[in-house]
């Protein structure tokens, strides 16, 4: 996980200064290091990249589910 971690800090640091997760964005917003124009646009942007994610690990279970289960001899 913490290579996980890593990456996605990596590759979305380049756009958000690495802020994953929408506490964490609503918590630098009180602390007045994020500015309120900034705020939706990092948040829907982290859900939508939540959401991708999910997607993308369902269909790819879907898919191993579907190779291991149908050889059929």
């Amino acid at each position: 996980i913490s290579c996980f971690n890593f990456f996605a800090i990596s590759i979305a640091g380049l756009f958000t200064g690495g802020q994953i997760n929408p506490s964490a964005t609503i918590g630098l917003y009180f602390a007045g290091k994020v500015s309120r124009k900034r705020l939706p646009v990092y948040i829907v942007s982290q859900l939508i990249g939540a959401f991708l994610g999910v997607t993308l690990c369902k269909i790819i279970f879907i898919l191993n589910r579907l190779c291991i289960f149908s050889t059929k001899s």
